[in-house]
Order: structure tokens, then C-alpha cells, then sequence
């Protein structure tokens, strides 16, 4: 079958594979039909690999007394009853005796062999009549005998019978058994046997190599996905191939053909271990419910005990009951799990419905296969392969379901991808468009600030040259009036010490107005932030001083001390920014405090840094107003009267930062001011060792 044009490589897959399945199913289906021979009632043998007519007559001996002379009595002849097709006797406390006819043929001399169908039986005696005409024990067999042993090495009980007599030959059998037995013998020929032997293990063969795959697939399954249910179900797949063949003796057959042990043991152990398994199967498709897995797990206590039981039974010899115990168990498991995996509504619905039809199958083809043992249904094809039919279809359609929902899911994840493509194609196009839009408002903003940055470089040269010229015009005047004050001074007597001090009072006061207009006009201090550091190894000492004149300069009234024990001899900085900084600072403290106030400057080392401070003791500065003090322009309600421009702090700070030092203020209403320079010392003397 072809696919369809324009299909998916996905959807071809998937119907590759579903015809696959479906051939395999029906193929197990078939082989399993080959295994009907007709009933043994009696008909004409025709040839081929088929038993050879006889006639088959049964009588139950409830308490296994009976012996073979009472039974071969023409007294009890008339009490057997004829056999036309195989019968399941259910659990028979005694015995089964079997009379086997063949009817006057060709087969006198000749060896033929009697297949006892039953395949667990514990123990079989075939009783042959001598030459006298009188029964006697021939051979004794039984299932759990190693196959090695028997004389037809099959996976079922074979006797030989040797030299069959041109007359009617008549032989019996007496089967005992703890599990339910089911009577249909055969007579084959060897050639025919062994035909049919060929045939049994290619069903055998293939019914195996399907689970095999099935398990495989589940694998691959689980190593794609990741979910735990997958090896579940493979194993549940393997225990149940197992039940197989050790119900059927194919385990003897194939495998352990010297093992010796009850076979029935075996078969409960494998069917323990597949009904276990098939509630964890359901425990995990229902475990995201906590209610549901509360109630599983109540479950599994009960089976649990039931298994119990039953190997507390096994281990007393009591094989009949465990049997029996477990079997009605195992079907009232079967039930409950297909009603409680019914009443879920909100798990996988796929997954879900796909196990309430194989568990479904399960539970009929048991129950089947029960009540075909128990003799309550007939032995025909249906009844003696509905259970492992089950067991064959459960794995297959449940791999084709979860691989059908698989495909599905790629097919919409497949879908859900492309429209995501789509929308992300659209998305980038409504992108790009939006980044082009974007785009041209930014060169545009580019523009615009590049023609602010040129209007803002001309306005910062016209400041310079402002800043220069006013700066020369204020400073010439005050050179001429310093030089005249000089003058006058040298000029004037000694006797007129007033008239000296007024000179000297006149040139403090243009060096004080020197001083404001170097803070005021100073380019270089106006560009502060664009100037690299110079750094020096410099005397420390000199740089206090300095401040200590610069604010003498500004009042001789006031208490300027000096704190310099712990000042280090050598100080790394740059000369001029650190100078302007503390001299700054030096003269806020004069300026800003009434004339008899106290100020100190104070220098120390701590660890790889040097402290410089001035203190005085004057109003200080409220709480509200610390955080503005280095704002540009910005003058404290204490500086009223005081002449400024509330540019000293703001610069001094710079001048500290571009040295990568701090400059910090301490203060509070009525309890003066402290402002400290802290420059490290490590970095520097690093970078001037490198100069």
C-alpha cells in the first residue's frame, strides 16, 4: 500500500507501522489456529502430520483406589464414558483412568506413541496387556521428569507403544494431577509426531520471537521517552512469554531439559510475577492521582497476602488449593483493575482506554481458559488458545496504541512547531521593521546630540576665554593695588604702626581676593574632571603648612592649631590638587566660624592610607543639609553673610576623587564640622615605582 502524495514522513511511519502490527497479529492469530487438529473421535486416518483415529473413553476415581485389575473388569467397562473431543475434568481429588482403543488395522508390528495432552500431570501409568491378555504396568512418567529422560523427549508426556497386535489394541492410563487436567490423548505415528513437533515449535518459535520484539519495542520506547511504564510493560511482555512456556512444558523442553523440579511451582512463581507487574503497570498510569494510588496500594496488600497464602500453601504440599486460590484471585485482580482504571476520567485517555481493553482480554481469555480446565466449556480452538491469545494480543495492541499516540504527538508537536516558525518568522519581520524604525530615530538622536555636543564644546571654550579674561581683569587691579600697599608700607615710619597695620590688613585682603578668584575663575579647576593626577612623592609637613598660612591669610583671630605628631615624614600624591583640596577646606573653617573659634588640622597614617583633617567648632550643619554640602552652587543656612560661591566643597571633592581618594563630612547642629581627606598610599607608590 502506497502513502497517499503530500503525506508526512511521520504519518507514513505510523502506517507503516500500523500495517506491520496489524500483520503481526493476524500472523499470531494464524499460527495459533494451526495448532487445532481435529477431534479425536473416531474417524478414518487419511495421512499427514494427524493423529491416527481411536476411541477414547474416561472414568474418575475420586479417591484413587481403584486398581487396575477392577478397572479393566467388563463390569466397569460399561462405566467409561466415550471421549469425542478433549474435556477439561477440573481439579480431580483421586484419578483419571483413560482407556485407549485402537480399532483393527494395519498397524500390527508396528510402534506407535500416545501423547498424554495434559501437560502438567504428576504422574502417569501406562498399562499394556501381555501376552496372556492380562494389564500390566508398562512405564510411569510424570511432567516434572527431565525431558532427557522420557521416552520421546517433548515437552508433553509420550509413551512408545511397541508391537501393536492386528487385533483391537487397548491400553490404559491413570493420571493424578494437583492442577486442573484436561483429557484429550493421541496416537501418532513417529513420522507424524515428529511432523507435528516441527510445526508445534515453529508456533512455539514465533509466538516468542513476537513477544521478543514487543519487548524490544517497549525498550526503545523507554530510552526514547523516558517513561517509566515502558520497561514495565516490556517486563510484563517477558513474564508473560515466560508463563507460556512453563505452562505448556516448553520450559523443560527448550530450556532445562534436565531440570526435575514440580513444574507447578514454576507456573505459580511466573504467574505471581506477571500479575505483579501488570499493577505496577496500572499504578504508574494512575500514580498522579493520590486517591487512586491510596486504593492501589490497598490492592496490592491484598494480592499480596493471597501470594502469601499461596506459597504458605506450596510449601505444605497443598499444590490444589494454591492453585485454585490463586487463579480465582488473579481473575478478581483482573476485574478490579479494568473497573478502577474505568472510573479514572482525568489520566491519558489513550493509554488509559488502550489498558481497559487488553487487561478486558486478559480477564476473558482467563476466565476461558478456567472454565475450559474446570470442564464448564468445551475444548475447542477458541477455549484452549483464548488465554494465550490474550497474553500474545495484550502486548501487541498496546505497543501499536502507544506507538499510534506517539506519532500523534509528533504530528503535534510537528504542527505546533511550524506555527510557532511561522509566528517567530512573523515576529522577526515585525522586528526588523521595528528595529529599522528604531534605528533611524537613533541616528537621527545621534545627530542631535552630536550638534548638542558641538554647541556644548563652543559654549566651554567661551567659557574658558570668559573664564580667562575676567580672571585677568580682576587680577590686574588687585596686582596694582597689592604693589601700592607694599609701597606705602615700606614708605611709611615706624612711628606709624597703625597706618603699617592698615597696609598689611589691605594685601591680606587681596590675597584673600586672589584666592576666590582662583576658585571662582580658574579654568583648570573649572575642568577639574578632565585633568589626570601627577603624582609626587612630596613632604607631608609642607602641605599642612601651607593650609595653616592659607587660612591664617583669611583671620589672625582665629585658634589655628596644628595636630601633626602622627603626620608621616613623605606623602604620594598629586602636589597641586591635594594642596588646593586641604587649603580649600582650611579656609571653609575660618570663613564659616566666628573669630575667636577653634580650628585644627590634623594628619595621620592608618595602615596603607594618610588621613588629613580640618576641625573646627563652630555651628556645624544640620542632618538635612550634609547630603547637598557637594552640589555645585549649593551654600548651607549657616554661610548667610559669608561671601562664596558654593563651588569649594564640590571641587575639593573632585580634586580628592581624581586622586581615587575620599572626602567625607562630619557634622550636626551646634557641634561643628569635620571634613577628612583619605588618600591610599599602596597604589600610588606602586604607579610611581613604575614611573
Amino acid at each position: 500500500m502506497k502513502p497517499k502524495t503530500g503525506s508526512s514522513p511521520t504519518a507514513v511511519r505510523s502506517n507503516l507501522r500500523s500495517w506491520r502490527l496489524a500483520w503481526l497479529t493476524a500472523l499470531q492469530i494464524a499460527l495459533l489456529l494451526l495448532q487445532w487438529v481435529p477431534s479425536a473421535q473416531a474417524v478414518e486416518f487419511v495421512g499427514g502430520s494427524k493423529p491416527i483415529a481411536a476411541e477414547i473413553a474416561y472414568l474418575i476415581d475420586p479417591d484413587g483406589s481403584m486398581g487396575i485389575r477392577e478397572i479393566s473388569s467388563e463390569q466397569l467397562s460399561r462405566s467409561f464414558t466415550k471421549l469425542h473431543a478433549p474435556r477439561g475434568m477440573g481439579h480431580v481429588r483421586g484419578s483419571v483412568w483413560v482407556r485407549v482403543t485402537v480399532p483393527e488395522s494395519s498397524w500390527s508390528g508396528k510402534t506407535l506413541w500416545l501423547q498424554v495432552a495434559t501437560p502438567t500431570v504428576d504422574e502417569a501409568r501406562l498399562y499394556i496387556p501381555d501376552e496372556s491378555g492380562k494389564y500390566v504396568l508398562s512405564k510411569v512418567a510424570a511432567s516434572h521428569d527431565p525431558v532427557a529422560q522420557r521416552d520421546v523427549p517433548y515437552r508433553s508426556i509420550v509413551f512408545k507403544l511397541l508391537n501393536i497386535s492386528q487385533n483391537s489394541y487397548t491400553a490404559y492410563l491413570r493420571l493424578k494431577s494437583d492442577d486442573a487436567m484436561v483429557i484429550g490423548p493421541k496416537i501418532w505415528m513417529p513420522e507424524d509426531f515428529v511432523e507435528h513437533i516441527a510445526t508445534d515449535q515453529f508456533v512455539m518459535g514465533v509466538y516468542a520471537a513476537i513477544h521478543v520484539l514487543t519487548a524490544l519495542g517497549f525498550l526503545g520506547l523507554w530510552q526514547r521517552r523516558k517513561l517509566a511504564i515502558y520497561p514495565l510493560i516490556a517486563l510484563f511482555v517477558v513474564s508473560s512469554l515466560a508463563l507460556l512456556m512453563i505452562t505448556e512444558g516448553y520450559f523443560l523442553h527448550f530450556i532445562a531439559p534436565e531440570h526435575s523440579g514440580s513444574i507447578n511451582h514454576l507456573k505459580l512463581m511466573s504467574w505471581i510475577v506477571s500479575h505483579t507487574v501488570l499493577i505496577a503497570v496500572v499504578y504508574e498510569v494512575l500514580r498522579k492521582s493520590e486517591t487512586t494510588i491510596n486504593t492501589i496500594k490497598n490492592h496490592f496488600i491484598a494480592v499480596s497476602i493471597m501470594m502469601l497464602v499461596t506459597i504458605v500453601l506450596i510449601n505444605e504440599n497443598n499444590l490444589s488449593m494454591a492453585i485454585k486460590l490463586y487463579r480465582i484471585g488473579a481473575l478478581a485482580s483482573l476485574a478490579w483493575l479494568a473497573g478502577l482504571l474505568a472510573q479514572r476520567q482525568k489520566e491519558d485517555e489513550r493509554i488509559k482506554n488502550a489498558l481497559i481493553i487488553m487487561i478486558g482480554i486478559l480477564f476473558v481469555g482467563s476466565a476461558i481458559r478456567y472454565a475450559r480446565d474446570m470442564g464448564w466449556l468445551p475444548s475447542t480452538t477458541l477455549t484452549d488458545n483464548a488465554f494465550y491469545f490474550a497474553f500474545g494480543a495484550f502486548p501487541v495492541l498496546l505497543y501499536k496504541n502507544i506507538v499510534d499516540q506517539y506519532d500523534e504527538t509528533q504530528k503535534t508537536i510537528a504542527q505546533v512547531l511550524a506555527r510557532e516558525m511561522t509566528r517567530a518568522k512573523t515576529s522577526e519581520q515585525q522586528l526588523e521593521t521595528v528595529v529599522q524604525q528604531r534605528t533611524a530615530a537613533l541616528n537621527e538622536a545621534l545627530q542631535v546630540s552630536a550638534a548638542a555636543l558641538e554647541v556644548r564644546r563652543r559654549f566651554i571654550e567661551e567659557q574658558r576665554q570668559f573664564f580667562a579674561t575676567v580672571s585677568h581683569e580682576l587680577r590686574t587691579p588687585l596686582s596694582v593695588i597689592d604693589a601700592a600697599a607694599m609701597n606705602l608700607q615700606h614708605d611709611l615710619r615706624s612711628e606709624d604702626e597703625a597706618a603699617r597695620l592698615r597696609c598689611g590688613r589691605i594685601r591680606r585682603s587681596v590675597d584673600q581676593l586672589s584666592i576666590l578668584i582662583k576658585n571662582c575663575f580658574d579654568v583648570d579647576r573649572q575642568l577639574i574632571g578632565n585633568r589626570e593626577s601627577r603624582y609626587e612623592e612630596i613632604q607631608a609637613l609642607a602641605l599642612v603648612f601651607e593650609a595653616y598660612d592659607a587660612a591664617r591669610v583669611v583671620s589672625t583671630s582665629h585658634q589655628i592649631e596644628l595636630n601633626i605628631n602622627d603626620l608621616p615624614e613623605k606623602l604620594t600624591c598629586d602636589p597641586e590638587l591635594t594642596r588646593l583640596a586641604l587649603r580649600t577646606l582650611a579656609i571653609n573653617a575660618v570663613k564659616y566660624t566666628q573669630p575667636g573659634t577653634r580650628v585644627e588640622i590634623a594628619g595621620r597614617r592608618e595602615d596603607d592610607d594618610v588621613i588629613l583633617e580640618v576641625k573646627d567648632e563652630g555651628a556645624g550643619v544640620s542632618e538635612k543639609e550634609l547630603p547637598r554640602l557637594f552640589e555645585r552652587f549649593y551654600r548651607g543656612e549657616n554661610s548667610i553673610g559669608v561671601p562664596g560661591t558654593g563651588m569649594g566643597l564640590p571641587l575639593a571633592r573632585e580634586m580628592v576623587e581624581a586622586q581615587q581618594g575620599t572626602l567625607t563630612v562630619e557634622s550636626s547642629q551646634g557641634k561643628g564640622f569635620t571634613a577628612r581627606i583619605r588618600l591610599s598610599q599602596k597604589n600610588k607608590l606602586q604607579v610611581l615605582g613604575e614611573k
